[in-house]
């Protein structure tokens, strides 16, 4: 076997060389051509052209200073359903079952974008916003669904938030209280079993009974403070909730987002003839290198 020494490889790598075995392979060429071009036209067919899905609202925790402000909630949050960052099982899903990606896709920013402006609105105090969705036109009523319910969950959220916090103050104070009543039962216990060394009451015991008092009467007070300033600032968040008005109501682009489809097809052929070239380069460069090795 003959060594291979670097001007054998460069000889292998002549461009006329090259242009000689795509010429002598040009069925391969042009099979690995269509066979790519086929299944680069169908993937751009396939996939739907996008349109932007826009909404425009005021929300803050005070009326008088609405729209003050344009809070910022990640560039303005214009969030694509389709995220390039996805796993190729995540992407075949989307193939086989694009309604319930999708579905699952829309509850995720839903939820992004609710936990983004309720940042924004705490740091701010209030804004304008800007939501904006990209998906497909043949989906316009889930999209525009979506939007309306972010809208809604700050809207009705001052009931709920209400209800919570008034559910969250009472329990607050029944927890209080009981501890209260153990603390008082804990200390007559004390008091009960100091008392009863002696049949009389003694100096000492006298002494225990003030002390034990006195300690009762400082954790009241202790509790009863705890518990008046929970209730302050849990009366303090009720009256913070939300005040959502909508601008803008949902907003659909007259044009599609993204890359045109013939754009699209430009790169597709462009991708095409590298991969024939490529093709037929390499499995050229394995032959000649195998017979010169032999």
């Amino acid at each position: 076997m003959n060594n291979v020494t670097n001007e054998t490889i460069l000889d292998v790598i002549n461009l006329l060389d090259i242009w000689k075995k795509i010429a002598q392979y040009k069925k391969v060429f042009w099979s690995i051509f269509f066979v790519i071009f086929i299944i680069g036209v169908l993937i751009v067919f396939s996939i739907p052209e996008k349109y932007n899905f826009s909404m425009v609202i005021e929300i803050g925790r005070s009326p008088d200073e609405m729209g003050r402000n344009v809070l910022d909630i990640n560039d303005n949050s214009n969030r694509k359903i389709d995220s390039s960052g996805d796993s190729y099982g995540t992407k075949i899903r989307k193939v086989f079952y694009p309604k319930a990606v999708r579905a699952y896709n829309l509850q995720a920013v839903k939820k992004v974008y609710e936990n983004d402006i309720q940042l924004a609105v705490e740091n701010a105090g209030s804004g304008t916003v800007l939501m904006s969705i990209n998906g497909p036109l043949k989906n316009s009523d889930e999209y525009k669904f979506i939007l309306h319910e972010i809208v809604a969950y700050f809207a009705d959220d001052t009931k709920a938030y209400i209800d919570y916090r008034v559910k969250t103050l009472n329990t607050l104070k029944e927890n209080l209280e009981r501890r209260l009543v153990e603390v008082s039962d804990f200390y007559k216990s004390m008091l009960s079993y100091g008392l009863v060394v002696g049949k009389k009451k003694s100096k000492d015991n006298v002494n225990l009974e003030s002390r034990v008092l006195s300690m009762y009467l400082n954790d009241q007070n202790l509790i009863m403070t705890q518990l008046a300033n929970n209730i302050s600032t849990l009366q303090a968040q009720i009256f913070g909730t939300y005040n959502t008005r909508i601008i803008s109501d949902v907003v659909v682009s007259d044009k599609p987002v993204g890359p045109p489809k013939y754009l699209l097809l430009v790169l597709v052929i462009m991708a095409s003839f590298f991969f024939a070239f490529f093709g037929v380069f390499l499995g050229a460069f394995v032959v000649n290198l195998k017979n010169r090795q032999e």
